[in-house]
């Protein structure tokens, strides 16, 4: 899969994203795809729990908004979520349009949860992740994702630390990077299964790479 991922805190560049995915990819487009996913603020801490990371994905373009810590969220973006035309592909991605609430983001009409459209690849799991899903379909030979630590448990290794802040860490500011791969990825995934399962065209694939333009 060919990744170029746009991470930034400002609205003007979300703008900037969306108005350069329509023009290049769904303003064409007869059938328009994109993939949705969001990450969500520590349920540990005080306060209710809302996304704190929002990732859009059109062909190679991805882009991973850390809402959380936004300068301000833009009206253009609002209205793009809310364009019935564009169907928004992901895995429980009703949970994120709830935590997108607290943004005035009220609702997403065209949001499509690919756990409920496409068959069940997994016999022996009631609902699949995202990661069957993408397995199944696209072969993608990926791990499933840690569990939450229930236990609660402090982490002790640089390891456990990782897969901590892959779980947790949404909210901190910068992202790591491997937090931006992990985000990335799973937007990308909701656009490709998406994309394959409704055969929309005129989006170009091209050669594996992962490139990452980081605006604060």
């Amino acid at each position: 899969m060919d990744f170029k991922v746009t991470y930034t805190l400002r609205a003007k560049r979300v703008e900037r994203w969306i108005r350069a995915v329509k023009r290049d990819f769904l303003d064409v487009a007869e059938i328009k795809v994109v993939g949705l996913d969001c990450e969500f603020t520590d349920p540990r801490r005080r306060g209710n729990q809302r996304a704190a990371v929002l990732q859009l994905s059109v062909a190679q373009e991805t882009l991973v908004f850390q809402i959380v810590h936004a300068d301000e969220v833009p009206q253009l973006l609002i209205d793009f979520l809310a364009d019935k035309n564009i169907r928004f592909c992901g895995a429980a991605i009703h949970n994120d349009v709830n935590m997108l609430r607290s943004y005035r983001i009220i609702g997403i009409p065209s949001a499509i949860n690919l756990q409920q459209i496409l068959r069940n690849p997994v016999p022996n799991k009631q609902t699949p992740s995202l990661y069957d899903l993408a397995n199944h379909y696209i072969g993608m030979g990926l791990e499933q994702k840690k569990k939450v630590n229930k236990k609660n448990k402090p982490p002790k290794t640089a390891k456990e630390l990782e897969e901590e802040a892959l779980i947790f860490g949404w909210g901190d500011f910068p992202l790591s990077h491997k937090q931006l791969q992990y985000a990335a990825l799973d937007a990308r995934l909701g656009f490709e299964l998406g994309r394959r399962h409704f055969r929309a065209l005129g989006y170009n694939s091209k050669c594996d790479r992962l490139e990452l333009n980081i605006y604060e």
